[in-house]
């Protein structure tokens, strides 16, 4: 990163920007530029290159999704040489790397070697061997690595494993139910590499399973590791692709004493877009049902972000469970939790570049926990390729 400045009007120091480079022109790219370039993060990072090998797609990257005055100074690599280019460029600090699955040990290996942060897309690797090198390579340079799941990042999501950690009316987690998917039409199935052997072979497990998984990760963080995986119904298509899963995700309480906990998800590219999840405690119940992308996603207004808390309370006359609705507002100031993420990311980053321990050891905490959920995903394509078999997770 460039030096720290000092304003000469107010004698305020401004911390320095990250400056961002982006490798490859993936559709995601999209929605990450936009991040970036907030205003929200305009003292945050700051968008300065794009590799693309495509002659076309890189300038038109550039064109429809950075505003008029910016584009001047973003250099734009093109050609079979451009992520080389951009990896070994002086004037970038950090690199979005949204290449498919299959190259992101290679990319995000160069990256890190050559002294720039990552910030990669998810799943990120094709296994979890994979992903250890990854990380072997960020301690090594001692940058900063981490995933794009964006959810993580909202505010909202912490509110939620706060009130079942800290709150006595919901009482102990028992089991956690979810499903994400969407329906692919005609172009997804024949062109996406999401459900392409050779660059996403993870298919709806990685891609949207992944989040599911991430979800039990947070609710159950402080109280609970995952011990087995399996996948009890899946539909692959003509490359051995997951495309539909049905799974199921067995976690041990720390309390010896407690029975273990469930989480069981569906993930599909067959069915009508669904991002639910229930998580089911001893007195009470919170329910999601847009828990990966929030409707007020655009930030156009400043809208609360919600969950509702489902009471339980056990009738004096029977045992049928009666329940009262209650709606818990998180404030997240209009603001899309893509933004917060590459917010988040930049202080990460400047934290590894100081030294400063108490913000890495969070950036750290993220990162052991995205291996986890990558351990986790690998145990379920063994699983299928065992037709379902219960999978162990190392301890």
């Amino acid at each position: 990163m460039e030096d720290k400045t000092t304003d000469p009007k107010n004698g305020r120091t401004s911390l320095p920007l990250l400056r961002i480079g982006i490798l490859g022109a993936a559709g995601i790219a999209r929605k990450n530029i936009k991040a970036i370039t907030h205003v929200i993060n305009a003292q945050n990072c700051q968008l300065v290159a794009i590799a693309s090998r495509s002659e076309i797609k890189g300038k038109q990257l550039l064109n429809d999704h950075v505003q008029l005055g910016d584009k001047e100074s973003i250099k734009v690599y093109q050609g079979k040489d451009s992520y080389k280019e951009l990896i070994q460029a002086n004037d970038v600090d950090a690199l979005y790397i949204p290449l498919p699955t299959s190259l992101h040990v290679e990319y995000v290996k160069k990256t890190l070697e050559a002294g720039k942060h990552v910030l990669v897309e998810k799943p990120v690797a094709t296994c979890w061997k994979e992903y250890v090198e990854m990380i072997n390579a960020a301690k090594k340079m001692k940058k900063f690595l981490m995933d794009g799941t964006m959810f993580v990042h909202n505010p909202r999501i912490n509110d939620v494993c706060s009130y079942i950690s800290s709150s006595d009316n919901f009482g102990k987690i028992l089991r956690i139910q979810s499903s994400f998917s969407f329906l692919g039409d005609d172009n997804f199935f024949k062109n996406n590499i999401r459900i392409s052997s050779g660059c996403d072979m993870l298919g709806c497990i990685g891609d949207l399973g992944w989040y599911c998984v991430r979800m039990a990760q947070l609710i159950f963080e402080n109280d609970s590791n995952a011990i087995s995986a399996q996948v009890v119904h899946y539909e692959l298509n003509i490359e051995g692709v997951p495309i539909d899963a049905t799974c199921l995700v067995t976690f041990q309480s720390l309390d010896q004493k407690e029975r273990n906990k469930l989480l069981s998800f569906h993930c599909s590219f067959l069915h009508p877009l669904t991002q639910t999840v229930a998580i089911y405690g001893s007195k009470q119940s919170i329910h999601m049902d847009d828990f990966v992308i929030s409707r007020n996603e655009d930030g156009e207004k400043n809208k609360n972000l919600s969950f509702k808390v489902k009471a339980q309370a056990l009738s004096d006359f029977d045992l049928y469970s009666l329940f009262s609705n209650e709606v818990k507002e998180s404030l997240n100031g209009g603001c899309p939790q893509e933004v917060i993420m590459w917010r988040n990311f930049a202080n990460f980053c400047r934290a590894y570049d100081d030294d400063d321990e108490t913000l890495m050891k969070k950036g750290k905490d993220l990162l052991s926990m995205s291996l986890e959920n990558q351990l986790i995903v690998d145990a379920l394509m063994e699983s299928i390729r065992h037709n379902g078999k219960i999978i162990s997770l190392p301890k």
